[in-house]
């Protein structure tokens, strides 16, 4: 038994390891969007607020209700989530996603946001706003 719980605690911290790795990562990129993507952005907000309020309740509510086996699901399901997008972050680091990302941040820095914005396309990156660059892409 306590095999499995250093197992499972292990892994546990190896997903919550590569998603602030893979989230550091992510966040650290310049993006570009259009008004359209920023209008779909904002519902996009609007879902995931009312996903996180809805998670709250479920939690307030398995606590409340001292429900062992729904807490363990969820856990058990959250740590499913975060293998998935630890394993997708770790395929997506290479030598050649690198030298790309290397290039898009240049190009952002010359001004040529559609040529960076096509090579995050390429890799996947998804468009997150400016993220305080501003309007010009990456600023010193």
């Amino acid at each position: 038994m306590r095999n499995k719980t250093k197992l499972f605690l292990g892994g546990v911290l190896i997903a919550v390891t590569a998603l602030a790795l893979g989230s550091l990562f992510f966040n650290s990129l310049p993006t570009i969007t259009s008004a359209a993507e920023e209008k779909q952005d904002n519902s996009e907000i609007v879902e995931k607020c009312t996903q996180m309020a809805k998670r709250k309740q479920e939690m307030q509510d398995i606590f409340e209700n001292n429900d062992y086996n729904a807490w363990k699901s969820l856990m058990n399901e959250k740590v499913k989530n975060l293998r998935e997008r630890a394993d997708k972050i770790e395929q997506s680091i290479t030598e050649e996603n690198f030298a790309k990302l290397v290039e898009a941040h240049k190009l952002m820095k010359e001004g040529k946001d559609e040529e960076a914005k096509k090579i995050f396309d390429e890799l996947g990156v998804p468009s997150l706003g400016f993220g305080g660059r501003g309007p010009k892409g990456i600023q010193e």
